[in-house]
């Protein structure tokens, strides 16, 4: 009986993972086709740093090829380092509310981040 119960759980965290994965994929198509799409008009800076920030989030490198070809190379770098502070800050952020939390007497099972409550 308990071994036909962990054969079920294994067998539900397989596709689980396995929709995980498929997910991550069509994600990545999505946030690479708003990146390269030319038509697509951003209001601003903030579109791409948006897009590549979630992009990092699903464990995405971002290259230059992934940017659409009205940019040049320093705007990409440009637009790639202000993407990587502004995920730092996020990071920093969730590990401040955690640590505060803590102060408070939760514990880390206890404490979400950002990305798990999204």
């Amino acid at each position: 009986r308990n071994n036909r119960l962990l054969q079920t759980l294994a067998k539900e965290i397989k596709d689980l993972k396995f929709r995980k994965n498929q997910l991550r994929f069509k994600l990545k198509k999505l946030y690479q086709s708003i990146l390269k799409n030319e038509e697509h008009i951003f209001q601003n800076e903030s579109s791409f740093i948006a897009v590549i920030i979630s992009l990092w989030k699903i464990n995405e490198e971002v290259t230059e090829d992934m940017f659409p070809s009205f940019l040049d190379k320093e705007s990409m770098t440009y637009l790639i380092h202000y993407a990587k502070l502004e995920y730092e800050l996020e990071q920093l952020e969730t590990l401040l509310k955690s640590e505060e939390l803590k102060e408070m007497g939760y514990d880390d099972k206890e404490i979400l981040t950002r990305e798990e409550i999204e």
